[in-house]
Parts: C-alpha cells; structure tokens; sequence
C-alpha cells in the first residue's frame, strides 16, 4: 500500500490504536494480576509486542517523508507517541483517553527505579 496521503497515514495508524486497545483489554486478567505500579509499564509492553508484530515499515518510511515519528524509537512510550501523531494529523482524544506513558514519565521512571536499585549518584 502506498501511504503517500496524509488520509491512508492517519487510516493505517488509527487500525493500529485500535489493535493496541484490544490486546490491552483481551489481556485484562493478567494485568489484574500485576502490581498496580507496574501496570503502565506493562500496558506499554503490550502495546509494544502488538506494533511489532505488524510489518509497518513502508508506513514508517511515509510518516518520515511526510516529516512525523517513525515509530522508530518509542519503546518507551509507544502508545503515546501514535496518539501524538494522530494529534498532529487532526484527531482529538478526550481528557483522560490520552496514555499516560509519556516520554517524560519514562524518563522519570528510569531514575526513579535506578535509585531504588542502586541509591542516590554520588557528586565527586
């Protein structure tokens, strides 16, 4: 499929949302059974496993010609970043539909796990 219009881009994105969505909710017991803190964190794991288990790379190779995230390196905040592009193409989400998992709430994780890990870095 040639994703040369903006329209086809924001089509083949928003099926992979849905995708995403679903695996969340078809996998809901055994989110229950993880540790409330840990739910984002695995929510975006399975949001993850479901991109990539799509062959979506002539779609990254459109979404970098037409200047937007590949989706290349979001592991992190994959969910996110797919809404951040769907944004950027003229979808609005309704407060609270937008994930969590940002970016910067990854980032805050990493040293805030780092630390509990192996304690505050000493200043030399």
């Amino acid at each position: 499929m040639k994703y040369d219009s903006l329209d086809l881009i924001k089509q083949q994105l928003s099926a992979l949302e849905e995708k995403m969505l679903a695996e969340v909710k078809k996998k809901q017991d055994l989110l229950k059974s993880i540790h409330s803190k840990q739910q984002p964190a695995a929510k975006n794991l399975l949001h993850y496993l479901t991109l990539r288990n799509e062959d979506i790379r002539e779609l990254q190779d459109w979404l970098h010609i037409h200047g937007l995230s590949s989706l290349a390196s979001s592991e992190s905040h994959i969910h996110r970043q797919l809404q951040a592009i769907l944004q950027r193409l003229g979808n609005s989400y309704p407060a609270g539909q937008l994930d969590p998992c940002t970016y910067a709430y990854n980032q805050q994780q990493i040293v805030y796990k780092s630390q509990l890990l192996f304690g505050k870095k000493k200043i030399r």
